[in-house]
């Protein structure tokens, strides 16, 4: 997302002063989370402070407590509009437990966060690209392979004969019942 709109012009979304991190819903959501899930989450947080703020704000500058319903409704549907399903719903529920922070810290009303919070996940599937190959293909595939004389194919070519031979040997007994 190289070109990041905001979605509010409101300058309450941008923290003028910043907390002590031991006081910062995202830094404290943050840090209940292990090392590599701190990454993944910090970045989509990242995302959404800048998709708020017109990138003046990072996940520990943006003033998360001034998130409304209608501020988490767009950026769902921003979210939406540029990345999978499963990834909105990860940054969405980052989105949530930072709120979540902000609620327990003090910093929101029950009602402002719940509001806030109630934003629904995105459904829908990721299409798997390609397509199944048919025997026939896979047959030609492993005669291609069985006169390839590079030592590397030795790796996943037994693996895929025996695949082969396997649905070969079904699809002939289904063949013939």
């Amino acid at each position: 997302m190289t070109d990041i709109k905001p979605i509010t012009k409101s300058i309450d979304l941008i923290s003028i002063t910043l907390r002590p991190l031991d006081k910062n819903p995202a830094f404290v959501y943050l840090a209940s989370l292990s090392e590599s899930d701190r990454r993944t989450q910090q970045a989509a947080l990242d995302t959404i402070a800048a998709l708020l703020t017109g990138r003046n704000a990072d996940a520990l500058t943006c003033n998360w407590n001034a998130v409304r319903y209608q501020h988490a409704a767009a950026i769902r549907t921003r979210l939406a509009e540029a990345y999978a399903p499963a990834t909105v719903n990860k940054m969405l529920s980052a989105l949530r437990r930072v709120l979540k922070e902000a609620w327990k810290l003090g910093y929101m009303t029950a009602e402002d966060y719940h509001r806030a919070a109630s934003v629904e996940n995105v459904s829908g599937e990721a299409l798997l690209s390609g397509r199944e190959l048919s025997v026939g293909e896979i047959a030609a595939l492993m005669g291609i392979c069985g006169n390839d004389l590079n030592p590397a194919r030795l790796l996943y070519v037994p693996y895929q004969r025996r695949s082969f031979e396997a649905r070969a040997t079904v699809r002939t007994e289904n063949d013939q019942a």
